[in-house]
């Protein structure tokens, strides 16, 4: 089980990456609401048929279910955010901004959690984060993080981050005690309700909804797709592997995003960022391979 885990893990990284990509591009053409309602819609029409006998089950439990809802609270803020933020700015400023969220919730894990973190792990996971931070810097003389601090976008980045945090640590432990398909259908759900709502409400925005569902209906699709996939890989991977090994892994998306802003924007990747990758994927590897399975 414990190398199924990882296998999740790999997936949740390589799902995120092309979903950070993705839900920028959605975002900025169909607006925050629409892509979240989006995913979250696909994701609870699409898993329903796979859990719906085990319902019953669900809501018998009522710690699972306030696990569920503090999770899908946690949701709506921590993706809003994100979504904001990707929409906003440079995703090559805000993904390691919002990489903050790997040492984040690792101590949440560790503290709250008991997992256990070994000096190996933080210093494989130091070395991950470094890579991530050259990778993700297009410039050298942008290492000097005062400066992007004047970015746009970069407030929202860092609420995301811990929100986010939060959410991986929420995710991951009602995987664990329920299971990963009734996590995502339900956090999904109540995220789709609440998306619903709110678009009832405004009606400048359903008039747009209505634009974007019939002229980008395929991106919205595509991000959904992505999205659930990534965080049942999440989810998974959670499940058979400590939280801390399993966003550790996965936080690697970081590198996979920002590699697909640099070559759609056709820029050269610089020595540093070369070096960053090699660093980061040397590091997620060995963690993999040496953590106690």
């Amino acid at each position: 089980m414990y190398f199924l885990g990882i296998l999740f893990a790999f997936g949740a990284l390589f799902g995120w990456g092309f979903d950070d990509f993705t839900i920028q591009k959605s975002a900025r053409k169909t607006g925050t609401f629409t892509t979240l309602l989006a995913i979250a819609t696909v994701g609870s029409i699409v898993l329903l048929p796979l859990i719906y006998h085990d319902l019953g089950k669900l809501f018998a439990n009522v710690s699972g279910i306030k696990l569920l809802l503090a999770a899908s609270g946690v949701g709506v803020i921590a993706a809003l955010l994100q979504f904001k933020a990707l929409d906003r700015g440079k995703i090559f400023v805000m993904e390691p901004i919002m990489g903050l969220e790997l040492p984040l919730t690792i101590a949440i894990a560790v503290i709250f959690l008991n997992e256990s973190f070994s000096f190996i792990q933080f210093m494989l996971t130091a070395t991950m984060f470094t890579g991530i931070i050259l990778v993700t810097t297009k410039h050298h003389l942008d290492l000097h993080y005062h400066k992007r601090m004047l970015e746009r976008g970069v407030i929202l980045s860092l609420l995301a981050a811990i929100f986010m945090a939060v959410l991986n640590v929420a995710i991951g432990e009602a995987s664990k005690e329920i299971s990963p398909l009734i996590t995502i259908w339900f956090t999904h759900t109540v995220i789709a309700l609440i998306m619903v709502e709110y678009f009832l409400l405004y009606r400048r925005d359903k008039q747009k909804l209505r634009y974007s569902l019939h002229h980008y209906y395929k991106i919205l699709l595509l991000v959904a797709f992505i999205d659930n996939l990534a965080w049942l890989s999440y989810g998974y991977a959670a499940k058979y592997i400590p939280i801390s090994l399993a966003i550790t892994i996965s936080e690697a998306y970081i590198i996979l995003a920002s590699l697909l802003g640099l070559w759609v924007n056709k820029e050269k990747f610089q020595r540093h960022q070369i070096i960053g990758m090699g660093v980061a994927g040397v590091a997620v590897i060995i963690l993999a391979y040496l953590h106690p399975g």
